[in-house]
């Protein structure tokens, strides 16, 4: 028996989802009150990357240039050190601080500005997961999608009170982006893969964590093309122009313009800018192509010519990005610091110190994997490549998380939407048994079973 692929009908009362959103935001708050508590009395920081961050912000807001990224508290007598951190996460928060400063002395309105800027992300979070599980699955994902991020713990992890490092905004990013690919796959609604391009190009602007789960962004059009030939000409033209104009946008927006031309592994530079104009004019010359290739088979073929040839370009420019990014740390600080970061453990290692928490990373994720699975082999169509889509990502950030942990933060929010139409799907089996395992009350035990909570 297949899924529908249509949406269902409207819900009857279309507040709910707002609503829910803003009890949500309600109970995170309540829910890290003691922290919010400690940044607002002392303006503690719990992390380190959290108070260079305002260190950034705080520079910015002295008169230190936009393109001048010059920590000068780091290493002062050689005159700081060049940080290839991104003015696009520093300028909302001096808007904040700046705003907040109209209210209360500056030592307050730092303060109020580190406490509303993860919150204000954690509301986009719902807001994006539930636009894209109603791209997924209809209305009535809308509520649970919300319910899911909100079990999923966000308010502990990236989003909590005082936290106002990259993670968050990326974490945003991928989910929005997400959607807009979901909604795009529907050939009338091509254009929304515009702003999945756009989303990811700002996401590589910020930092580039989300590097493997723009992979998948990139193939997926082109898999697309194989599968639908010339139906898929406008989602190709769609994402290539959003990804283009987005890269070349952000990258003059946030890059020193005598800085073009340089090269980092580590952050948006010549090597990534040559890779996305490289995937953009393959995606660009599928399309004016695809009419000149009728079988799935040519298509794959063409397809994967398209691919390697922007791959090789990037290969024999810039040999030394393919490379662990790591591989260069001096092993003293590797033994003496990288190997305790938390962040940067492996699973196994994880796993070996802390069972309970490895499990809790890995099993909500698997969850959202066999769901993801499970409703690509019951659907087919447009339905069944969201769901397939939808697990590549899950499945590569499961596998990029058991090499550093870190990437289960921006993995979960997915596997959690993937959950959604699991628990779903589900219910509605169970309601065929009895209205009571259909009810709202076995959803919301269906959502808690793959809660990190």
């Amino acid at each position: 028996m297949s899924l529908p692929s249509t949406a269902p009908p409207r819900a009857r009362n279309p507040a709910i989802a707002p609503l829910a959103l803003v009890a949500a935001l309600v109970l995170a708050a309540l829910a890290s009150w003691p922290r919010a508590g400690a940044v607002w009395t002392t303006g503690a920081f719990f992390d380190s990357d959290d108070a260079m961050r305002m260190v950034q912000v705080r520079d910015l807001l002295a008169g230190q240039g936009w393109f001048d990224m010059t920590a000068r508290r780091l290493d002062p007598t050689s005159g700081g050190v060049f940080m290839h951190w991104s003015r696009i996460v520093d300028a909302p928060l001096a808007a904040l601080v700046k705003f907040f400063g109209l209210l209360f002395a500056p030592e307050q309105a730092e303060r109020a500005a580190r406490l509303a800027f993860p919150l204000a992300l954690q509301g986009l979070l719902y807001f994006a997961a539930g636009a894209a599980a109603r791209a997924l699955l209809g209305v009535k994902a809308v509520l649970p999608a919300i319910v899911m991020m909100f079990l999923g713990g966000v308010m502990f992890g990236q989003f909590q009170p005082g936290r106002i490092d990259h993670h968050a905004p990326q974490i945003v990013l991928l989910m929005a982006a997400t959607g807009a690919m979901i909604a795009a796959m529907d050939m009338r609604r091509a254009r929304w893969a515009m702003a999945a391009g756009a989303l990811l190009a700002l996401s590589m602007a910020i930092s580039l964590e989300n590097l493997h789960f723009i992979a998948i962004f990139c193939a997926a059009p082109a898999l697309v093309f194989v599968a639908r030939g010339a139906q898929a000409r406008p989602l190709l033209l769609s994402f290539a122009l959003g990804l283009g104009v987005g890269a070349l946008a952000f990258y003059a927006a946030s890059v020193a313009p005598r800085r073009w031309g340089e090269a980092y592994c580590d952050a948006l530079s010549a090597p990534q800018m040559t890779l996305v104009a490289g995937v953009v004019v393959a995606l660009a010359s599928l399309a004016a192509l695809s009419g000149k290739f009728p079988t799935p088979l040519a298509r794959f073929v063409a397809a994967a010519f398209a691919g390697a040839a922007a791959l090789g370009v990037y290969i024999a420019a810039y040999p030394a990005c393919l490379g662990d990014p790591l591989a260069a740390t001096d092993p003293l600080v590797r033994e003496l610091w990288l190997s305790r970061v938390h962040e940067a453990m492996s699973l196994r290692k994880l796993a070996a110190r802390d069972l309970g928490e490895a499990a809790m990373l890995a099993a909500p994720t698997l969850f959202g994997l066999t769901a993801a699975c499970g409703l690509a082999g019951r659907t087919d169509g447009e339905a069944r490549a969201r769901w397939l889509f939808l697990a590549a990502l899950v499945a590569v950030g499961f596998a990029v998380g058991a090499w550093q942990i870190r990437a289960f933060s921006s993995v979960l929010p997915l596997a959690g939407l993937a959950w959604v139409g699991g628990a779903l799907a589900l219910a509605e089996r169970g309601r065929a048994r009895h209205e009571l395992l259909g009810g709202p009350l076995a959803l919301a035990l269906l959502l808690m079973l793959a809660s990190p909570f």
